[in-house]
């Protein structure tokens, strides 16, 4: 779906993310619309998307849910990933720019 947080695995095709998998370790994107093939995916730059709860200039993090983020770094657990991967911006909008370091919580 637009918006979705993907990863891309060791075949090229894009998958749903959480910060539960090392899968979020890799190269991550946000869909482009309900068909990567035909609309795309967006590796670095900014996106306007629905509705969230996070500020303006706040640091966004994989989400534990398939898929999502959120600015809220207490998503992140034991034996998670936490990797920054944009910043909030005015109406709606992130910069969507993934750091390339990571770490797993113990």
């Amino acid at each position: 779906n637009f918006g979705d947080l993907l990863y891309m695995n060791n075949a090229g095709n894009w998958g749903l993310t959480n910060n539960n998998s090392s899968n979020s370790t890799r190269l991550l994107g946000i869909a482009l619309g309900t068909n990567i093939v035909t609309q795309g995916v967006l590796i670095r730059g900014n996106i306007r998307l629905g509705a969230f709860t996070f500020q303006e200039g706040d640091p966004l993090y994989i989400s534990d849910a398939n898929g999502k983020f959120s600015s809220n770094p207490s998503v992140v657990g034991s034996g998670d990933y936490a990797r920054i991967i944009g910043y909030g911006l005015p109406t709606n909008t992130i910069y969507f720019n993934p750091d390339n370091t990571w770490v797993q919580v113990v």
